[in-house]
């Protein structure tokens, strides 16, 4: 999915935007608070390298939610039989598991916000699934705080997504964001487009990440979840 060329009138459109971006993320913050257990699946498609010359993949992302204090989150390549990467949170002790390499590690559990932040493995496996984002309880100030050339697309259409559509900057990274219609707005798709300056005459490094999400409320809670299991060769 290719962005279109900006308009000449995009710069002054940035700041008239900025309160409709940040109305549609309190809304959709607001309408997340609320539940008591969430559950997302986010499918995320990645290219990356230079033209003419890129490689592709697909993860699969999913998180649960239960308040106050449970979560869990998993992430897994193409093709793998399992996670390759396991975050539980339950209630008292967050736990980061990495199978493959048969390594964990277990803190205080301070929220998932937190648990978010202070974790760069998670934080850099999440980046462009839209978890990263709305896992957030300060979603709409975190995003507000940092964006810039902020636009308006209207409601639009994307490949098989419809929704109201956003895009913005986040530092050198562009970020277009796709919403359901309505008081009770839920992000439903992310996409994150990345371009490294490489040596002089050469085409720039690439990275482009679209992920879509499906939500899930009514899902009733599993309390395997949130137990850690870990192998027995597995060392902190």
């Amino acid at each position: 999915v290719r962005e279109a060329e900006s308009d000449p009138t995009d710069k002054v459109r940035a700041a008239s935007d900025e309160p409709a971006l940040r109305e549609i993320l309190q809304k959709a913050e607001a309408f997340l608070a609320k539940q008591k257990t969430i559950h997302v699946t986010s499918n995320y498609q990645w290219e990356s390298g230079v033209e003419g010359k890129k490689e592709k993949g697909t993860k699969k992302i999913e998180g649960w939610l239960v308040r106050p204090g449970e979560f869990r989150l998993t992430i897994t390549p193409e093709g793998a039989a399992g996670p390759d990467l396991l975050v539980v949170g339950d209630g008292k002790t967050a736990y980061t598991y990495l199978p493959q390499q048969e390594m964990f590690s277990a803190s205080p559990l301070v929220g998932p916000k937190a648990g978010l932040e202070r974790n760069v493995i998670v934080s850099q496996a999440l980046a462009g699934s839209g978890l990263e984002m709305t896992w957030r309880p300060d979603m709409a100030r975190f995003i507000i705080a940092q964006a810039q050339n902020i636009l308006d697309r209207g409601f639009e259409k994307s490949r098989d997504v419809e929704g109201r559509h956003f895009s913005f900057s986040f530092g050198d990274v562009r970020v277009q964001l796709w919403f359901t219609e309505g008081e009770e707005p839920i992000l439903k798709r992310v996409k994150r487009s990345t371009k490294l300056p490489t040596p002089a005459g050469k085409d720039p490094f690439e990275l482009d990440i679209i992920s879509d999400l499906a939500w899930d409320f009514t899902a009733p809670r599993d309390e395997t979840l949130f137990k850690f299991s870990r192998t027995p060769a597995a060392r902190r």
